[in-house]
């Protein structure tokens, strides 16, 4: 697609699997698939079922045996390790930013991932936490603004 600005802009979404082994090698395919637009105006973005390292995690109300609960948080480093922004953490140093969970929001699982050229023209990134979508789903929707 085209930017307003007329620039190429190309996005990925993706819905990674919740056990460890078989995210793994989506995200190492996923990744392989982005490398070519990292320079490019590009976005990545979905439920990437992962938590990133130093992430809130609401331990107490994650149900036992659950993959958020024993899950690794590398994933999510490796992908900024390929070069992509984390948009929230970008603008929301601090915030916890949760996104997954029916009744509670008890973790941060849903992400939108810039390259570099996209991630400085970034001007907002959010969580959406309107009733309404709390009601429509158990994750809530990120978004991002960019001054393309």
């Amino acid at each position: 697609m085209t930017a307003p600005s007329g620039d190429p802009f190309t996005l990925f979404i993706a819905h990674l699997r919740p056990d460890y082994p078989f995210r793994r090698r989506e995200v190492r395919m996923l990744l392989g698939w982005m490398r070519p637009y990292r320079h490019r105006l590009c976005a990545m973005c979905g439920d990437l079922n992962s938590l990133a390292a130093g992430d809130y995690l609401a331990a107490k109300l994650v149900r036992p045996g659950s993959q958020l609960r024993r899950g690794r948080r590398d994933i999510i480093a490796e992908i900024e390790r390929a070069g992509w922004v984390d948009c929230f953490r970008l603008r929301n140093p601090r915030a916890p930013g949760l996104t997954l969970g029916a009744r509670r929001r008890v973790a941060r699982v849903d992400y939108i991932f810039a390259s570099k050229p996209l991630a400085e023209r970034l001007t907002a990134c959010r969580v959406l936490s309107h009733p309404e979508a709390r009601r429509a789903s158990d994750h809530s929707p990120v978004w991002a603004e960019f001054d393309i």
